[in-house]
Order: C-alpha cells, then structure tokens, then sequence
C-alpha cells in the first residue's frame, strides 16, 4: 500500500509547540523532551495548578504576567487544509477499503446503485479503488437485506428478506444485461460507482476548515464538494445533480489516516447522507475473486457460452490473486466490433485482472465462434515487432511482441477463436490460455 508509516512520515506538516513560560528550576533539556513526548502521543495536556510558579513574573516580549499552569496547552499549528489534502491523497492510494455506517437516501443513485430498499440502510462493504470495484450489503430497518456489486460501470444485485438469505438468491445485472451492446471497451480504464465515489469527493473538496473534534477525541476537517464534481473525478455527469456542493465532514484518526465520512447533499440536491466509519485501509484481502465471479458468470446467459464455444468463464492456469472482472457481448451488428474482417457472430468480451496491482496485471480476451479463415485476421510484425508462433493446449495461432508493450495475438482450436492482450509473458500467457474450458 502507498501512503505506509514511511510515506506519512515525509508527507505530514504537522508541528506542535508548547505555549507558556517553563517551571521554576526544571532543566532546559527536560522541556525538550517533554515537549518530544508531547508530539509522539498527540495529545494535549495542561499543567495542574500545583506547579511551581514561574520563574519570571513577567513576560519580556509583552510585559504581560505569565499564564498560569491552567493555561498551558500544546497548541496544534499545522493547516487544516495541509493536513485534510495529505489524508486525502493517502485515501485515494490505500488501494482498498473497508466501511461500514449509514446511508440516508430517497432512491438508487450513483452512490448506491443496487437496489433501493429503504430510506435508511444500514451499509458494510468494500472498495478496489484502481479497478472500480466495489461490494456491498444494506439492511434496512425490517432486517431486509440486498447485496450489490459493481465493476467500472457495471452492476449486479441480489435481495433476500435476511442476510442470512442472501448466499441463496439469484444475481441479477442492474441496468441493463449482457446481451445488450457493448457498455465497456475493454482496458479503457472504468468509470466508479458506489461507494468508490466517496474518495472522488473527499479529494476535490475545498474550503477545507477545522471543526470540533469528535467525542473520541479525534480530529474533524469540514470541506464542501465542488459543484462541478464530475470534472475531477472518475463519475459521470449526473454526478453533479447527486453530491455537487455537498457538505462533507472527514474524521482523521491518530495517523492522519480518513477514519470516518460524513456527506449531505447540497439544498436542492436529491436528498442524500452518508455516514460511514473506513476500515482497513490497504488490506489486499478486502475483496477477492469470489467477490466477482458468481455476479458475472450469472450474468453470462448460457447460449452466449455455447455460441462461442465455451465452457466456462473460469481460467484456472492464471495466477490465484487474478479475477474476472468484466464480461460484455458485442453484437455482429454492433457499431464496434473486435472481429476480424470478414468474421460474423457475436463476441464475448472478458477481462481478467490481478487484483493485488494497481495499473499492471491484465489479460483481455475476445472469443467468438471460428467461422472464417483462420489468417484473415491475422496480425503482421515488422522490423521492430516480432510475430511469433503461439501454442496453447489446444489453441495455436501467432502474436506480437514488441519491448515495453502488451503481447497480444490471436489463436484458434478449429472451433472457438480468441484474439487476447496481456502484460503476462508470453510463457504465462499460454499457460492461462491453455486452460480456457471448451464447450460442450
């Protein structure tokens, strides 16, 4: 994880001072230490009346009697912007999180984009920030649960009247199914959803200014979303009309680390409050393959699998840190269309990701029913990029390989073929196409 105790170390402005004279007869060494003891627990103390008095009645800059022992505090100067913008930047690089709270609505939105089941749900879920990814459970107050999952623009959903019930019921896409035309080009970085969002507007918000600490003790930094927050963040448009110039509260904890977000909508704004407490920031088991696969092969109707000549979504020759994170059908009649000329049927889009990487780790397939000539796609090298000849299991073909950039190609069984992207070698890569399940 970015943003690790080295990175806050170099990255934190904070300073503490201590204001008020020293006591009558303590060492000028001791007050240094005090005042080193002081920083590295974070906490403010005052000195009891009991102290001995100062050891001048007066100050020499104002000419003004000394404060008393009552009035002795660590004072804490650092900005609150300062401090509010190194959180931030540590949020939008944890990689992961955990959180867990309230969230205040008056139907889906863009933040919560599964199903609407009451006003107030109780929320516990998980964000993969550089893929998107976002899992979550609400609960309303009638104990009805509903399960939602998104991956870049996508998302799936299941209810059930309990939690409990939930490992039981069938998912559904949200929006939309696969059998519509392509929603994603594959490895064009996805826009977020859910939750995710929440960093999106924590790290545009201004005004950023010092509130009241919390009951913990802990440091509040209150800042507004700008109203044109679809600008500076990952979100569509309509973004806007959801937390545009919304209100945000962001606790800090002992680290400088965001603990805890609360957001309200702007006034004329749909009605919307969030209150969530992060958790585990940069845990890279918050959100696994299983998280991913049910939703997304489920989506998958099983004639799509027939009509390319597959058995399965499942690669088992990838690395086990991998999952498929997105499954999109192109139809022949389709304005884009990943086939080569002269080539018709429909197209199976899958991406496959290392869920433990930030921009590497991908693996991009298309695979469509072989109906023509096996060469009339085919790619040519050139003096700088070498064509190769690819076997894998079953599957042979040629591909590219050119330093510093994907390997990619295109391979065929006689009956499915499958046009693929990867930064794997080229070994890696053949092993995970080997594995690739045939249809029946």
């Amino acid at each position: 994880m970015e943003g690790d105790d080295s990175q806050r170390g170099a990255a934190s402005t904070s300073r503490r001072v201590v204001s008020g004279a020293g006591g009558g007869g303590r060492s000028p060494w001791l007050a240094v230490v005090a005042v080193a003891v002081l920083v590295a627990v974070g906490v403010v103390l005052t000195r009891g009346d009991n102290d001995p008095a100062p050891s001048s009645p007066r100050d020499d800059r104002t000419g003004e009697p000394p404060p008393t022992g009552a009035e002795m505090e660590v004072v804490e100067t650092e900005d609150a912007s300062a401090a509010y913008a190194d959180a931030a930047v540590r949020f939008g690089r944890a990689h992961t999180f955990g959180y867990r709270g309230i969230v205040r609505s008056a139907g889906p939105s863009l933040l919560r984009p599964g199903p609407w089941i009451a006003a107030e749900v109780t929320v516990d879920g998980a964000v993969h920030l550089p893929l998107s990814i976002t899992t979550d459970v609400a609960v309303d107050p009638t104990g009805a649960a509903a399960e939602t999952v998104t991956s870049g623009a996508a998302t799936w959903a299941r209810r059930a009247p309990s939690p409990d019930g939930l490992a039981g019921a069938p998912w559904e896409p949200v929006g939309g199914d696969v059998s519509a035309d392509v929603r994603n080009l594959p490895g064009v970085p996805p826009s977020r959803l859910g939750i995710a969002l929440v960093v999106d507007a924590v790290g545009a918000a201004t005004d950023r200014q010092e509130a009241p600490r919390d009951a913990a003790g802990r440091r509040v930094i209150r800042a507004t979303v700008p109203d044109q927050m679809s600008s500076r963040s990952s979100g569509p448009e309509d973004l806007d009309d959801l937390i545009g110039g919304a209100e945000l509260a962001v606790t800090l904890d002992d680290r400088g680390d965001v603990a805890r977000v609360e957001l309200t909508a702007a006034p004329g704004h749909p009605p919307l409050e969030i209150a969530l407490d992060m958790l585990r920031l940069g845990d890279p088991a918050l959100v696994t393959a299983g998280d991913l696969a049910e939703p997304i092969r489920a989506s998958v109707p099983p004639d799509v699998l027939t009509d390319v000549g597959l058995g399965s979504l499942d690669m088992p020759g990838l690395p086990t840190t991998w999952a498929l994170t997105s499954a999109s059908l192109y139809r022949p009649d389709g304005r884009l269309s990943p086939l080569p000329t002269g080539c018709g049927g429909q197209v199976l889009a899958l991406e496959y990701h290392d869920l433990r990487a930030v921009a590497d780790g991908f693996l991009f397939l298309s695979v469509w029913r072989h109906t023509c000539d096996p060469d009339e796609g085919r790619r040519e090298g050139t003096a700088e990029v070498a064509e190769v000849a690819v076997e894998a299991g079953r599957f042979t073909g040629s591909a590219l390989r050119s330093p510093g950039q994907p390997y990619q190609g295109d391979v065929t069984d006689g009956t499915t073929a499958v046009s693929f992207t990867t930064d794997l070698s080229p070994e890696d890569a053949a092993a995970a196409l080997a594995t690739l399940v045939p249809g029946q």
